[in-house]
């Protein structure tokens, strides 16, 4: 072979090779839009994710600041119904103290009503002694 064949054979490589050359340059060029592209995509989802994280901290923040508001007028809620609770027991005592004085003004009162039943059955019987004595007397001695 002679040397124009082979500087043919060549120019045809070196052709080749430049039409390989300039496809891997696409390819690479498009490998690197995509590599972009997977990159912003990327960068997107983490600020999405960024930004739902924030906001779900933000919701926890404030459903625990709910909590702590409701648990705090809760236990408002609770010492008003012991104070309550507390000042019923008082007031039931009381009652209570009043309930066992009356029942002992009772007890007192039943005391003198039985007194006062023995006096007056002993009356009755002497009224009707000196009533009965003498038609008795006018029966049984003639």
């Amino acid at each position: 072979m002679g040397t124009d064949a082979i500087e043919a054979r060549l120019a045809r490589l070196e052709g080749a090779y430049e039409q390989v050359d300039r496809r891997l340059g696409t390819i690479e060029d498009r490998l690197v839009r995509l590599e972009a592209k997977v990159d912003a995509g990327f960068a997107r989802s983490d600020a999405r994710m960024d930004a739902l994280a924030a906001e779900l901290r933000g919701a926890i923040e404030r459903t625990h600041g709910r909590i702590d508001e409701l648990a705090s007028r809760l236990d408002g809620r609770i010492d008003g119904l012991e104070r309550g609770l507390g000042a019923l027991g008082d007031r039931l005592d009381a009652f209570g103290h009043r309930l066992d004085a009356f029942s002992h003004r009772l007890d007192a009162f039943g005391h003198r009503l039985d007194g006062f039943n023995g006096r007056l059955t002993t009356m009755t019987l002497g009224i009707l002694a000196a009533v009965l004595a003498p038609v008795l007397i006018r029966l049984l001695w003639p």
